[in-house]
């Protein structure tokens, strides 16, 4: 999937290199990259029900077009809001079509008002524990559903993620706090994933979020772009986004995809959502003994190559002049090789201390005074300009 915009700058800035997570047990390890893509599409209850114009096959072919969706977008997580079989049912979404993927419920039902979600993993990701509910109990509920999960490919700090697919109510969050953090344990801390209907802008999750996750503030909150709602002259929102609290996280890209199904009039439909969230890839160091074609950073390559070659010259050099460096001080030479005394001269020797020359006059590196002339490339070699 193609980058579209830039990502929304840090929500929390820290020092470089970023926060550690509460629950780092990655062992001492060279790091690659991972993308994690995440698919947010909030149907609406209208069309679950065939409400207020929706069609009576709205539902049925909402869930048809998500899983042609998600399968296009090649997403690895996917939150859906409102598509249901009552107003507090989530549709199953393996049932629906996601052959191999691991579904989460996230009923919410009270008196008066209920509200579904459904969150779903692709094949390769572990589902360790999971949950849902409400996340208040009145008639501004909305529904949520969590998970601790093991992703294919480790990321920096992280050896599990807290991942919520979220609706979140129009007013704050009073509940399911303490059932994220009872499901997440110790990832919660620096290693969550949230996505889905925030009802606010990014600028504004901030508050929802610390009302939901007990860890450190968001990183990383992506797209910030209109995605409500059909009809557009009646609704407007920038609502549907992935927010997350991992150190070092940046946007791999995101697509707004365009209303679906029009035909069938789905009333207050959200725009799907595909984002990709970029993260430090943790790679053992046994694994990269056993496998370094496959996990070495090609820029980790580059560095070793550069670090061989130098060390390479500045060895020749070093048995080239014996092991011996002196300074060699002239008064009022003529020599070509000789260097101003602005220059400085400076050597690294792989067995000794940095050795750096500036004098008030004329001056040269030689083996001995007697031998200079016959070494003339060794201070044009080792000139540097400060």
């Amino acid at each position: 999937m193609p980058p579209s915009n830039s990502s929304v700058p840090l929500l929390r800035k820290g020092a470089p290199g970023g926060i550690s997570a509460a629950n780092d047990s990655v062992p001492a390890a060279v790091y690659a990259h991972v993308n994690v893509s995440a698919f947010v599409w909030n149907i609406h209850w209208q069309c679950s029900v065939a409400a207020q114009g929706s069609s009576s096959s709205c539902k049925e072919k909402m869930g048809e077009r998500l899983v042609e969706l998600v399968n296009e977008s090649d997403a690895e997580i996917v939150t859906v809001i409102e598509l249901s079989n009552n107003m507090s049912d989530p549709v199953n979404l393996v049932a629906l079509g996601l052959d191999g993927w691991t579904h989460v419920d996230g009923p919410c039902a009270t008196e008066g008002r209920g509200d579904a979600l459904a969150l779903a993993f692709a094949p390769g990701w572990t589902v360790q524990k999971s949950g849902g509910g409400c996340l208040r109990h009145d008639c501004d509920t909305r529904a949520f559903a969590v998970a601790r999960v093991t992703p294919p490919s480790p990321i920096q700090g992280c050896p599990s993620l807290c991942v919520v697919g979220l609706h979140a109510p129009h007013t704050e969050i009073t509940a399911g706090k303490s059932i994220v953090s009872s499901i997440c344990e110790d990832a919660v801390a620096a290693c969550t994933i949230v996505m889905g209907d925030w009802n606010f802008p990014v600028e504004a999750v901030g508050p929802f979020w610390s009302q939901l996750v007990d860890g450190e503030a968001p990183t990383l909150a992506t797209p910030n772009e209109r995605t409500c709602c059909f009809p557009e002259e009646h609704h407007f929102g920038v609502f549907d986004h992935v927010v997350t609290n991992i150190a070092n996280a940046s946007e791999a890209g995101h697509q707004i995809y365009p209303y679906q199904l029009l035909e069938e009039n789905p009333v207050q439909e959200h725009k799907p959502v595909w984002a990709a969230l970029h993260y430090l890839r943790a790679i053992s160091s046994q694994r990269l003994r056993q496998e370094p074609n496959e996990n070495m950073n090609p820029r980790f390559l580059l560095l070793v190559l550069y670090s061989s070659i130098r060390f390479s010259i500045l060895w020749n050099l070093k048995n080239y002049t014996d092991g011996l460096i002196v300074r060699h001080v002239c008064t009022g030479t003529t020599d070509a090789d000789a260097m101003d005394a602005s220059s400085k001269i400076s050597l690294i020797s792989p067995t000794g201390p940095h050795v750096e020359f500036q004098s008030g006059a004329t001056c040269f590196l030689s083996h001995c005074a007697e031998s200079s002339a016959a070494r003339p490339g060794l201070s044009r070699l080792v000139q540097r300009d400060d």
